[in-house]
């Protein structure tokens, strides 16, 4: 089998670990700072916007090396993971018929937790890329999801919830960087119903906290990427000098 057909865009994935865990719990919606209204359909008049509050933020909790982290799934806490916490409220408007919150962070995800919700609909975090690699396992190999959207449906006045991410920054050779498009910029795109009209909005909030970061992102000039959906790509760290065939057969070929 060609090495390359190994490496496939597919909803889920076999043979590597996923770092983005389903969600389903009660919600607490809203928040964000410039805004970029498109909606797909404006008939003539005045048309009302939902109001929503919505930031994310580096946050430094006080955890000593090797302790087990009970509220991350007793994950062992090492020196070179963050904690950002996103947090979003529906404060007034029409119902939000689906709200997507897209974080690009610094770094990639090791575990999710949703401390604080309130409201009726549901939540779910979902990964934007979800490459397909089917190889011998590697112990030492690590696939990691590094874009996160938190999905939400039918939200209604005060209505939110608080998500937090525990983000690593330093990576092995041969690791699965999936989505790894560092922003630092969030982005929530929404749709309501106007009039009966289908309405979309973006909104555009800075990550805070985080400056130093954005500064010391980047992969090494080795690094190949092994495949690209619209904005975001999927990288081997640390090998391969760009050659797919090469990349793959030095981490999981026979």
């Amino acid at each position: 089998m060609d090495i390359l057909s190994w490496v496939r865009e597919l909803p889920q994935g076999i043979g590597w670990k996923e770092i983005f865990i389903g969600f389903l719990i009660s919600i607490l919606l809203s928040p964000i700072f410039s805004m970029l209204v498109t909606p797909v359909y404006v008939s003539v008049g005045v048309y009302s916007t939902p109001q929503i509050d919505a930031s994310v933020e580096k946050v430094d909790p006080e955890y000593p090396s090797g302790a087990k982290i009970e509220r991350f799934d007793n994950l062992t806490w090492e020196p070179d993971y963050s904690v950002y916490r996103t947090r979003f409220t529906h404060e007034s408007g029409p119902i939000l018929s689906r709200a997507v919150f897209e974080v690009r962070f610094p770094g990639c995800v090791k575990q999710a937790e949703v401390p604080s919700s309130q409201g009726s609909g549901s939540i779910t975090i979902n990964a934007p890329l979800n490459p397909r690699i089917e190889a011998l396992e590697r112990p030492d190999s690590e696939v990691l999801g590094c874009t996160s959207q938190i999905v939400t449906e039918n939200i209604h006045n005060h209505e939110g919830y608080t998500v937090e991410f525990v983000v690593e920054h330093n990576f092995s050779r041969c690791d699965v960087l999936s989505a790894y498009n560092p922003n630092k910029r969030f982005f929530i795109d929404q749709t309501w119903r106007q009039n009966g009209q289908k309405m979309e909005e973006r909104h555009v909030g800075e990550i805070k906290n985080a400056n130093e970061e954005f500064r010391n992102i980047g992969l090494p000039s080795n690094s190949t990427k092994l495949v690209q959906k619209e904005d975001y790509s999927a990288y081997l760290f640390g090998i391969g000098n760009g050659d797919k065939n090469a990349a793959m057969n030095q981490c999981f070929g026979t």
